[in-house]
């Protein structure tokens, strides 16, 4: 008799197993190849992400100077004015006796725009002015005398333009001289309301065949090591690494009407003290003769503080901008101007922004 008890294998007997089976050489490798793979990936992303980063941060920072500069100069330019008031023409104004033809717009004060260079021409370091310059007068206030402190609107010359040249009269004592840098600035000429020479015998624009008298001989003066509050220069760098200033007057579209809104400043000059821009109907009209334009567009370029050194080592001209083919000679070529110069900027690698405002004047009576 066959006994199956013995056919059946017993239940706890073993089972031989399959041996574990561990990675090859090569599927550690081609892990390995992929986890650095990765880990580049991730590590560049971070990379190019810190960068990204740390330059957005540095152009904010770089160019915050130049905001508030232009800030500022968009906010007292916009204050300008002229106090215009009607008086009696006369042939001989010093003649109280002659009876006078009739009446005409008179203004003592002014506001001028043009070419820096032309402006300044008689300044010694005026062949370093880049670009365009503005004066004129406005109600700010500024004193340096304790009494007068509470009288907001007194009368205040002030002026803008751009200068080329190093800053070893304004550098801090304890610092060598070798530290000195080449930059174009914007100026700023600001003399308080005591030292305004707008009403000072001989240096009334009205009664002098140079529009610029009253201001020329200060706006460039020197700043020295020794000033103090009381003697200190009226010109002062408020923004670094500003390369071009352009300033443009002009009224509306609307008040235009079929006629370029530049025409009373199609090359970008203008001066209030003089006859300009007669109308055919009454060509011995004053024109333009102490109005403010209605409209001011104001450009002004900078770069930030690497690109100025970058460029402090590429040219040492104060002429870059318009070595750059951007003349800004006349208001109907601002376009490609302005183009020919951000196209340098380009070329030579330079980072800059270009800030524009369209300011309108609050005390401009527009009325040809």
């Amino acid at each position: 008799m066959t006994h199956f008890a013995s056919m059946v294998p017993h239940r706890g007997s073993s089972r031989p197993q399959a041996a574990s089976r561990a990675f090859t050489l090569v599927e550690l490798l081609v892990s390995m190849t992929v986890l650095t793979i990765l880990l580049l990936i991730v590590t560049n992303v971070i990379s190019e992400t810190q960068k990204a980063w740390s330059q957005a941060s540095s152009r904010v920072s770089q160019f915050r100077e130049a905001r508030a500069a232009f800030d500022v100069l968009t906010r007292n330019i916009s204050q300008a004015t002229l106090n215009t008031y009607w008086d009696y023409k006369r042939s001989n104004p010093n003649d109280i006796a002659e009876v006078p033809s009739k009446y005409e717009r008179t203004s003592e004060l002014s506001f001028i725009v043009g070419q820096g260079s032309a402006l300044l021409r008689n300044s010694s370091n005026s062949q370093n002015v880049s670009s365009h310059a503005i004066f004129f007068q406005a109600p700010l206030g500024n004193t340096q005398e304790g009494e007068n402190a509470n009288l907001t609107n007194l009368l205040c010359a002030r002026g803008y333009y751009v200068l080329y040249g190093n800053d070893a009269p304004f550098l801090p004592g304890f610092l060598p001289a070798n530290y000195a840098k080449n930059r174009f600035r914007l100026m700023e000429y600001s003399p308080t309301a005591e030292t305004n020479r707008i009403y000072a015998d001989g240096f009334r624009p009205t009664d002098s065949n140079n529009s610029s008298v009253w201001f020329e001989r200060d706006a460039m003066a020197p700043i020295s090591a020794t000033e103090t509050a009381a003697n200190r220069s009226p010109a002062r760098p408020i923004a670094e690494n500003i390369i071009a200033l352009i300033i443009s007057p002009r009224v509306s579209p609307k008040e235009a009407g079929s006629v370029d809104p530049t025409y009373i400043a199609p090359f970008y000059d203008y001066d209030s003290t003089k006859r300009a821009n007669q109308s055919a109907q009454s060509p011995d009209g004053q024109g333009t003769q102490h109005l403010i334009p209605p409209l001011l567009e104001v450009t002004m370029v900078a770069l930030d503080g690497p690109s100025a050194e970058k460029l402090e080592l590429q040219t040492h001209s104060p002429n870059f901008v318009s070595e750059a083919g951007a003349a800004f000679t006349n208001a109907n070529s601002y376009q490609g101007d302005i183009q020919a110069l951000e196209d340098e900027l380009i070329k030579r690698r330079l980072n800059f922004r270009v800030f524009r405002a369209t300011i309108p004047m609050r005390s401009s009576k527009w009325s040809l």
